[in-house]
């Protein structure tokens, strides 16, 4: 059996990446342990020869030898592609049909088609239970495609419901302004940690912020077209800050912090507001490691250029990581 110039290496990422109605990522179908050896099984019975095989990983060889219609040599690989990313099993079967070769099942297996994994179908029956308040009656019929297309229809009625609820839309809002809100002051280095030390001028950016994720996101508050007013945003926000401020930290936040104030010999309670506490810990962690003891790595580096820059010796005995930051800036700047 000859082979074309042609493999594909298939992962759990690459599969849920390329078969959108088989292997989602979307929480609408599911990557199985069993489905690699569900996957090799139907590609050896469409005729195309599985190399190697593992648990999350399949090396799949295209076979050639056909013939086109010009009596050219098809190059099979394309063909593969196209069968694995089928978008439903009537496109699977016509391009099946359309290369003869692949069409070579076994008439004794009788799952030529994809069953649906039992973690589809408990996210299905949550689905309609949610809708309708009563159980789903599956039959063992039902292979994954149209498991997934229920999934579907239903996961669009209760967007739908959520859509024409403004209720809802609030609720989405207030879980999207909670989260950005909480990001920002992370990466900000939490610029302020009560509602009344926040600027207009962070207000405004949020506002353009919003601007900005309604023509981009795909949210329930976005579908329904929630356009905040001024004061509207500015109660959200205040209304959101609070309850960041009242989360309880872990018990992993709480030792960090009191080790934190022990080796930086600081007498300190710990802060009821938990953005404070939060920002006390970064603040602490940088002090801690800014006077952490210099690699020999960097002092031996800082003395060789500070030899080539400025034509001295330096004594960087005790030197922390403050001091090395320090000379770095020096140097540069002398560059």
């Amino acid at each position: 059996m000859t082979y074309s110039n042609g493999t594909f290496n298939l992962t759990a990422t690459k599969l849920s990446y390329w078969h959108r109605n088989v292997l989602h990522t979307d929480k609408k179908c599911f990557v199985c342990e069993e489905d690699f050896k569900e996957i090799a099984r139907y590609l050896t019975n469409a005729g195309l020869e599985v190399l190697e095989q593992g648990s999350n990983f399949l090396r799949i060889g295209a076979v050639t030898g056909y013939r086109d219609e010009f009596g050219g040599r098809t190059d099979e690989t394309d063909y593969l592609y196209n069968l694995i990313t089928a978008s439903s099993e009537e496109e699977r079967n016509k391009i099946i049909k359309e290369r003869p070769h692949f069409d070579k099942f076994d008439p004794n297996y009788k799952k030529t088609k994809w069953a649906a994994s039992e973690e589809q179908i408990k996210y299905l029956q949550q689905l309609y239970k949610r809708i309708y308040g009563k159980e789903l009656d599956i039959t063992g019929e039902e292979d994954r495609f149209s498991i997934s297309n229920k999934i579907d229809e239903l996961l669009k009625l209760i967007e739908k419901e959520q859509i024409s609820n403004s209720k809802k839309i609030k609720e989405s809002f207030k879980r999207w302004l909670n989260g950005y809100l909480y990001q920002f002051l992370q990466e900000s280095h939490y610029p302020f940690v009560t509602f009344e030390e926040m600027t207009d001028d962070f207000i405004k950016e949020l506002q353009d912020k919003i601007k900005k994720v309604s023509k981009s996101e795909d949210t329930i508050w976005v579908k329904g077209k929630f356009s905040p007013t001024p004061i509207e945003l500015k109660k959200s926000t205040e209304s959101e800050i609070k309850r960041l401020q009242k989360k309880k930290p872990s018990e992993k936040q709480i030792g960090l912090f009191l080790n934190l104030c022990e080796r930086l010999s600081i007498v300190e309670s710990i802060p009821d507001n938990y953005l404070l506490l939060s920002k006390k810990i970064a603040d602490y962690s940088q002090k801690t490691f800014d006077l952490k003891p210099a690699t020999e790595k960097q002092i031996t580096t800082i003395k060789r250029l500070w030899k080539t820059y400025f034509n001295e010796n330096i004594d960087l005995t005790n030197a922390t990581q403050t001091d090395i930051q320090k000379y770095f800036k020096e140097i540069e700047n002398r560059k």
